[in-house]
């Protein structure tokens, strides 16, 4: 699935996906047959989002005149893929060896990027390879390999860090992160800030609605900012950069609020695009609310609060602090981005839902049931 995200696109990045996933389902039926994996039951908030959700993708309205009633029907498909891809890996692999993983795919990722944008480049901004290729999308992308990095910094068990593994992880990040600043992309970056500052702040309080807070209060920060902006861009630019270029998320915001409010219990569908500017919401609990409805956004947010509160209780400190971290960043990045949380295989898979999956699984159910990590 990393290859997919970052080196593969179009059809073929698809493909490489779906395989995994198929992969990884026909591995788990196989192994709980054999009795050494055990299956947990789907989290509640979980199940019934993903019902509700389904549902509406089968109803009109679709977005569009002509889009074809239920197409969309194949995201939830890819959802329940990753959900078992996650399963299998984290009862099949120690959660160092995935943090690796994502940290050197993200690497060597960014690495060809800054390489070929030195011989090639004529974009101001940065973009990546893969389904990263989109600035704002490989953002999110590469702020999971900075993130999955100072899990193995600074929360991994003493006994597993080693001069060279320390110093290898410092130049990871030193690369990473001039590669996220170099996409231009603001939302991500003041969201990873917010994340890899106050999330450790969070966990040592060790108050599980304060992570939560967090988390939504990340969201709230990026959004003001796209709101404040005028005051932000006299006060900042020319002095900064980032500070210069127009966002082009008020307008859109507001068009946004208008069709929420005319649509607000069922939404537009997942088709609809705006016609002139900005095409689509560009702030995912919006989106959420634009596309599906205002009862679905709340499920939404309530599976995204249960994840969060289920990610204070995992016993592991490298795994909390992976997901935790993981989980107030993509909604810091919501608060700019990512119109469909529900939308095709993309980046979002990395950020967004792998680490909500990882903290439904992380914990027990009230029956005892649930994976065995191996951390």
């Amino acid at each position: 699935m990393l290859i997919a995200l970052f080196f593969v696109n179009g059809a073929a990045s698809n493909a490489i996906a779906i395989i995994a996933f198929v992969a990884a389902w026909v591995l788990i039926v196989r192994d709980h047959r054999a009795g050494s994996l055990t299956i947990p039951p789907l989290n509640p908030v979980l199940l019934v989002f993903l019902i509700f959700i389904s549902l509406r993708i089968l109803l009109p309205p679709y977005g569009v005149t002509g889009a074809p009633p239920g197409a969309a029907i194949t995201r939830i498909l890819l959802l329940v893929g990753l959900y078992g891809l996650t399963l299998y890996v984290y009862t099949r692999l120690p959660f160092s060896h995935i943090l690796w993983m994502i940290v050197s795919a993200a690497t060597l990722c960014a690495l060809a990027a800054i390489l070929a944008h030195m011989v090639f480049g004529q974009e101001s901004r940065l973009e990546f390879f893969g389904r990263a290729s989109h600035a704002i999308a490989g953002a999110g992308a590469i702020a999971t390999g900075v993130t999955a990095a100072a899990a193995l910094l600074f929360a991994a068990p003493s006994q597993d860090r080693t001069k060279w593994g320390i110093l290898s992880l410092l130049g990871s990040m030193a690369l990473l992160v001039a590669a996220l600043y170099f996409t231009g992309s603001r939302g991500p970056i003041l969201a990873l800030s917010v994340a890899l500052i106050a999330t450790p702040l969070a966990l040592r309080c060790r108050v599980p609605w304060l992570l939560i807070v967090l988390a939504f209060g990340a969201w709230c920060l990026v959004s003001s900012f796209v709101l404040l902006e005028v005051p932000i861009k006299e006060a900042l630019c020319p002095y900064v950069d980032l500070a210069c270029r127009p966002s082009k998320r008020n307008d859109v915001w507001q068009a946004t609020a208008q069709m929420i409010a005319q649509h607000p219990l069922w939404g537009n569908g997942y088709a609809f695009r705006f016609t002139h500017g900005v095409t689509h919401a560009h702030n995912a609990y919006l989106g959420m609310a634009l596309h599906y409805g205002l009862p679905l956004q709340i499920l939404f947010i309530a599976l995204m609060a249960t994840a969060l509160y289920q990610a204070t209780q995992i016993a592991s400190a490298q795994t909390k602090f992976f997901v935790a971290s993981t989980l107030v960043f993509a909604n810091g990045y919501m608060g700019s981005d990512l119109s469909d949380p529900m939308r095709f295989f993309n980046t979002h898979y990395l950020f967004l839902w792998f680490p909500i999956f990882l903290a439904l699984l992380s914990v027990k159910s009230d029956n005892g049931v649930a994976p065995t990590p191996r951390e």
